[in-house]
């Protein structure tokens, strides 16, 4: 909803700007160029859905993961530890959030978000968030995410349903399907999802 009203004020705004100066309006397909840029400029409404306290955030966020000052301090609470302390969410990170939330449409349930302890990894770093989006095959998503983006750790958690993804800037990426109490690493859709962008990208005649 707050994204949409963003959308409507630059278009009308931008139309009101043609209007004041008296110059001729534009066609159709400038004022379309400029509307496609607007909303790729605009801030991405993204529903978060705390798993364990069945909780919904809405906030905006910028599509490289930043946000204001106020959007902050409410994400850090919302991807809180268990114990209560918070600390705030790679902008990497969010930037895939926000990307998921583009893609998708439909709220980002998680269940493990920063983590407090003593052990050093991507959640006690705030670069790693455990989730699933509601409606959505876990393995749609999976795909879409080990295609599109590198530096990072993906893994899938078929049986408790859930995703999930690290940042790791400057190291190499991981993936891995988690079964028996064990992670699986170089699993099938390792290969087979950047496979298929591959094929994408380089059809015949493009």
């Amino acid at each position: 909803m707050f994204a949409a009203l963003l959308h409507f004020k630059l278009a009308t705004t931008t139309l009101a700007g043609w209007m004041t100066a008296q110059s001729p309006m534009p066609t159709a397909a400038p004022v379309l160029a400029l509307l496609v840029e607007a909303e790729a400029q605009s801030p991405i409404e993204v529903s978060l859905y705390d798993g364990n306290y069945q909780v919904e955030t809405r906030v905006l966020l910028e599509r490289d993961g930043s946000a204001d000052a106020d959007t902050v301090k409410k994400m850090a609470f919302a991807f809180r530890a268990r114990g209560g302390s918070e600390k705030p969410l790679s902008p990497k990170l969010l930037s895939m959030v926000a990307d998921l939330a583009t893609q998708y449409g439909r709220p980002i349930e998680f269940m493990s978000a920063y983590r407090s302890g003593a052990w050093e990894g991507p959640h006690y770093a705030a670069r790693a968030l455990d989730f699933r989006i509601q409606g959505v095959d876990l393995r749609t998503v999976r795909d879409y995410l080990w295609a599109k983006y590198s530096e990072i750790g993906l893994g899938w958690y078929p049986t408790e349903q859930f995703l999930h993804l690290d940042s790791r800037p400057g190291i190499p990426d991981c993936a891995w399907t988690f079964l028996n109490g064990k992670e699986h690493y170089h699993p099938h859709w390792e290969v087979t999802a950047r496979q298929g962008v591959k094929r994408e990208r380089h059809r015949p005649g493009s």
